[in-house]
C-alpha cells in the first residue's frame, strides 16, 4: 500500500495527518508532510506501529455523496443493474440510500480515495459490488441499516486487494505461486482491515471474508460449506460474481453470467440465483 500511497501523492497533494513512528518507538515522520518520493523511501526503511492508511489523507475524498454519484452512473451505464434497480417500486432509491450511507472512517475513505485514482475499474467493481448486494438482500421487513451494511461488505470486500501485489490488479497476466497465494488471501486481508473499525459488525467483517467461499466447499480461504458460510457471505458471493461482469457487453454478460449460475448451480444460494434469473 505504501507504494500506491507514494503514486497517488504524484498526481493529488497528500499530507501525513498525524506523526508516523516505527515499531520501536522512533517518529520517523512528522505530520503534516507531504508524501513524496523522499518519504516514501523513508518509509520503506522501516515497520511502522500503525497502518500507512491511519497517518494520511488527502482532499477531497470519496464520502457519501461521491458513493451515490457513483453508484447512480453505474445504474446509468450498467443494463443488468439498470435492471435489477427497476424490479420492483422503489427499489433504485434502497440501493442508492444503502450506498450512500455506507460508513466511511478516515482510513476507509483514503483507501476508497486511492482505489478510486489509481484503479477505477476496481473502484467500479466495488461499488457495483455493493448496489447488487444491497438489491439481493432487500426484502420484506429487512430494516434499511441492514441492507447499509451488506452494502458495506460489498463496498469493502477487496480492501486487501490494495496490500498485494499490485501486478494482480491487471487482468489476464499469468501468476506466480506466490502471487497466487496473495490473491487467495485477499479476503482474509480485506476482513482484517474492514475489523479495526467500529463501524462495521461482525456480520459485515464475516461476509467480506466469506464472499469467495462456496456452498459446496469448493471456494476460499477456508473451503467452508453451506453449513458454516453466513447469510450475507452467500449473499455477497453471488453479488461478487455480478460486479465481475461489469463492462461486459450486454448479450455476452448476460449469457455468460447465466451459463455460470447453471455451471456452479451448488456453489450459490438457490433462492438468491432464483431470484437473480
Amino acid at each position: 500500500l505504501t507504494r500506491a500511497v507514494a503514486e497517488l501523492g504524484r498526481r493529488r497533494p497528500v499530507t501525513v495527518s498525524r506523526a508516523i513512528f516505527n515499531t520501536q518507538g522512533v517518529k520517523i515522520i512528522d505530520a503534516g508532510v507531504p508524501v513524496d518520493e523522499r518519504v516514501y523511501e523513508r518509509l520503506l526503511q522501516h515497520q511502522l506501529a500503525t497502518p500507512i492508511e491511519q497517518s494520511v489523507g488527502t482532499a477531497p475524498s470519496v464520502d457519501a455523496p461521491t458513493l451515490r454519484e457513483s453508484a447512480a452512473a453505474l445504474l446509468e451505464r450498467d443494463a443488468l443493474l439498470a435492471r435489477m434497480a427497476a424490479f420492483g417500486p422503489g427499489a433504485r432509491e434502497r440501493m442508492l440510500a444503502a450506498v450512500e450511507s455506507v460508513p466511511l472512517p478516515a482510513p476507509i475513505a483514503f483507501q476508497l480515495t486511492l482505489m478510486r485514482e489509481l484503479y477505477p475499474a476496481q473502484f467500479d467493481h466495488a461499488v457495483a459490488c455493493a448496489l447488487a448486494a444491497a438489491w439481493l438482500g432487500d426484502a420484506p421487513l429487512v430494516p434499511r441499516h441492514e441492507l447499509t451494511q451488506l452494502a458495506a461488505a460489498g463496498l469493502l470486500h477487496d480492501l486487501g486487494m490494495l496490500h498485494v501485489d499490485p501486478v494482480l490488479l491487471q487482468p489476464d497476466l499469468p501468476l506466480t505461486r506466490e502471487q497466487r497465494r496473495q490473491l487467495y488471501a485477499h479476503s482474509l486481508v480485506s476482513a482484517i482491515h474492514v475489523e479495526r473499525h467500529r463501524h462495521y459488525p461482525q456480520e459485515v467483517v464475516r461476509a467480506v471474508l466469506e464472499h469467495h467461499e462456496a456452498l459446496d466447499g469448493s471456494g476460499y480461504p477456508r473451503s467452508l460449506d453451506a453449513a458454516t458460510i453466513s447469510p450475507w457471505g452467500r449473499i455477497l458471493a453471488l453479488a461478487e460474481l455480478v460486479a465481475a461482469h461489469l463492462g461486459t457487453p450486454v448479450p455476452s454478460r448476460d449469457l455468460r453470467l447465466s451459463l455460470q449460475l447453471r455451471m456452479n448451480r451448488p456453489r450459490f444460494e438457490p433462492a438468491l440465483v432464483a431470484r437473480l434469473h
